[in-house]
């Protein structure tokens, strides 16, 4: 009878860490998302000037679910180029939570551009927010202006 009851204790107590471990697991890699039309894209998070400066430059790819999130502390037109971008990419201009406005398949430079010969990409109204995906991924999401944008960062 002891034995058994042993066996419960450690059995409850083995639960409890694996339970403990999940759940400190999923808060410790809760990644930042963003959804749209039902699509939920990992996001790694731009806010401090040289984050937004250096964005994805130096990636060798994006994966379909992941992307980069850029966040500005009041709305303004943005200027955005490729530099040092190894892939071409979709921009979503967005405002608030809605589809502002997009470019599809920003071309990335060859790597002798320089600076002053990149093209930049504006929104057609001040923004504060853009986000960055494969390019294609607006066609084949069916993504439109208007839009509604979930933005999980916390």
């Amino acid at each position: 009878m002891k034995k058994q009851k042993f066996k419960l204790v450690i059995l409850i107590a083995v639960l409890g860490l694996l339970t403990i471990a999940y759940y400190s697991f999923a808060y410790f890699n809760n990644k930042p998302t963003v959804t749209i039309n039902g699509h939920v894209f990992e996001v790694d998070v731009a806010e401090e000037a040289d984050d937004i400066e250096r964005g994805l430059s130096g990636r060798k790819d994006l994966a379909d679910d992941q992307a980069m999130l850029f966040i500005f502390p009041r709305k303004q037109e943005l200027a955005f180029w490729m530099h040092g971008m190894n892939f071409n990419v979709d921009l979503l201009w967005i405002d608030g939570n809605k589809v502002l406005d997009y470019e599809k398949n920003m071309p990335a430079p060859g790597d002798n551009t320089a600076i002053r010969d990149l093209p930049r990409f504006f929104p057609s109204q001040p923004v504060d927010k853009v986000l960055e995906i494969k390019a294609g991924l607006i066609d084949l999401l069916g993504i439109k202006i208007g839009d509604s944008v979930d933005i999980n960062i916390d």
